[in-house]
């Protein structure tokens, strides 16, 4: 797994994907998430950016995009 966030691609898709992490994160603390809707979908996103990062490399994604999905289904 060490490999696969140094591979060229998946180590640019890695590094875009904290660096939104980080945007995200910031534009939810200046919208600030207590009772702000978007400054709650920015948190949401920032922890979704989050995990991607880490997982994207996997040799399966489709499976992990397929549960996030029935998540956030079954959250609503």
């Amino acid at each position: 797994m060490r490999h696969a966030f140094w591979t060229p691609r998946d180590g640019i898709r890695t590094l875009v994907l904290f660096v939104a992490c980080g945007a995200l994160a910031i534009a939810a603390a200046a919208l600030g998430i207590s009772d702000s809707p978007p400054g709650i979908l920015c948190a949401f996103l920032a922890a979704a950016a989050f995990v991607l990062a880490f997982v994207h490399p996997w040799r399966a994604p489709r499976q992990f995009l397929r549960l996030a999905g029935m998540s956030v289904a079954g959250l609503v």
